[in-house]
């Protein structure tokens, strides 16, 4: 009986530290995020590392061959040990510049001054340095900033932010080799010392000079420049293509350039695809100018357009070459919200609830939608979130809203107007806000018909008070009477 007792409080012990240790260990575990609590950029400021905010566009800079993408980081509610981890997701695209490794950081709350301001802000400042390729070709590539933290909660919070990284300082996509007959050049010569232009051989068993090699006239294209900054879906633009002639010796001539490709999206608004330039001198360049109109129902996305060169050499050598010109299209974000309809008047210390509706009417999606109510005498318990939007669906959030007394002013009472602020990002993490104005009437919490019943009540007690009155005085005078006759009838009986 003695073991059974000693053997049962061992095993009790051992439950209890197992009941302390293990129950932790379970409960560390992070949860998906329930809480509504959102990760975002900060648009409005500009730090370190950055020319623009990003409600400015901002880019990330290729500096010394690589790419410094800069990301300000804001919470609407502290994370666990005030970290943030930041990781580096390389989409599954041909051609990109980057040297895939493993970018991530832990990131620590800061304190930081924004360029221009004096406030202090706590943010998450994300930074990475990605190294580009030697051989990168330019134009728009994305990348995607995976971001990861823990609530105090132990809920696990996500987001990741597509940003899109210009290369202009690599190569250009256009052009294949020239398809010649028989004139050498200079990356198809295989003498074990090939002559560059210019340059001549001498012979050891004759005087003479051989006669100095000409090489084919190679045709690039040294840049393009497109008329609008972001070329939205639904928008024209207008695309230069500056043509260069490498060749030091020969001129390209009767040479005719057709651009195609991306029909489907792309409207050619000239009336011809087909340019003829009569003559490319060595050296020299050429600029073929094209007009375009982007339907809306392009998908966000980039877009190659086709370019064919044919041309001759001053023998008369033919040459073909074909490359691609890359368009950035953006579909273009369109919203339709109402403000939240308040009571044309609204008692102190009334508690209402703020509802509202956002409609995404665009073809892109968009993400992190929340408001913010600001007016004087109405205090929101939080930011209204609906979250991201389909396009063409409709989300719905609300808040409560504490009534209280003006603070601006003489008095507590009157009419107060505000308005709420609407905040949402697109696909490329670019933050955009609008609002709309609220008003209302705040007014005492007594109303006029309970003044009006109150004034009833303070009336009857009145007339009750007059009349209690007027019978005490007459009953006195009664008494007064009634005791001085007494008294001179029992004057008269002595």
């Amino acid at each position: 009986m003695g073991r059974i007792k000693h053997v049962w409080k061992i095993g009790c012990i051992i439950g209890i530290v197992l009941g302390i240790f293990c129950k932790p260990i379970g409960y560390v575990q992070a949860q998906e995020n329930k809480n509504n609590i959102e990760l975002y950029i900060d648009n409005e400021n500009i730090y370190e590392e950055m020319e623009q905010s990003y409600s400015e566009g901002y880019v990330p800079k290729i500096i010394d061959g690589k790419a410094m993408i800069a990301i300000p980081i804001l919470c609407n509610e502290e994370l666990k040990n005030q970290m943030l981890r930041a990781s580096v997701k390389f989409p599954e695209e041909k051609n990109l510049p980057f040297l895939k490794k493993n970018y991530v950081k832990n990131i620590k709350i800061d304190k930081m001054i924004p360029k221009g301001k004096e406030k202090e802000v706590l943010i998450y400042y994300v930074i990475f340095e990605m190294e580009l390729k030697k051989d990168r070709i330019n134009g728009s590539y994305p990348v995607v900033i995976a971001l990861e933290g823990t609530t105090s909660s132990n809920d696990l919070i996500k987001k990741d932010i597509k940003l899109y990284v210009t290369i202009a300082d690599g190569k250009l996509e256009i052009m294949d080799q020239p398809q010649g007959n028989s004139i050498p050049n200079e990356e198809t010569e295989q003498t074990p010392n090939p002559p560059e232009e210019d340059s001549f051989i001498p012979d050891v068993e004759q005087t003479e000079k051989k006669e100095e090699p000409v090489f084919a006239p190679k045709v690039v294209v040294k840049s393009c420049t497109f008329s609008e900054k972001e070329i939205q879906a639904g928008q024209e633009f207008s695309v230069e293509i500056t043509l260069l002639n490498t060749s030091k010796k020969q001129a390209a001539k009767n040479m005719t350039a057709m651009i195609s490709g991306q029909g489907e999206f792309f409207q050619l608004l000239d009336q011809t695809d087909t340019r003829y330039i009569e003559k490319v001198a060595a050296g020299k360049t050429t600029v073929l100018t094209y007009h375009y109109r982007v339907y809306p129902s392009a998908p966000q996305a980039q877009y190659g357009l086709e370019l064919v060169l044919d041309y001759a050499g001053e023998d008369g050598t033919a040459y073909n070459l074909t490359g691609k010109v890359n368009v950035s299209v953006i579909q273009p974000v369109k919203i339709e919200f109402d403000a939240p309809a308040f009571a044309e008047k609204l008692p102190v210390a009334d508690v209402v609830n703020a509802e509202m509706q956002v409609m995404n009417l665009g073809r892109s999606k968009i993400y992190h939608v929340r408001a913010k109510l600001e007016a004087d005498g109405l205090r929101p318990e939080g930011t209204i979130f609906m979250g991201d939007i389909e396009p063409g669906t409709t989300m719905e959030g609300s808040t409560s809203v504490v009534i209280e007394g003006l603070k601006a002013g003489d008095s507590s009472y009157g009419k107060t107007e505000g308005k709420v602020i609407l905040y949402y990002e697109d696909e490329l993490g670019r933050e955009y806000q609008e609002e709309k104005p609220v008003h209302t009437e705040i007014i005492s919490p007594f109303t006029e018909e309970e003044s009006e019943e109150e004034n009833q009540q303070m009336q009857w007690w009145v007339i009750m008070a007059v009349i209690v009155t007027v019978i005490c005085m007459t009953g006195g005078i009664f008494v007064m009477n009634w005791w001085k006759k007494r008294k001179r009838e029992d004057e008269m009986f002595e």
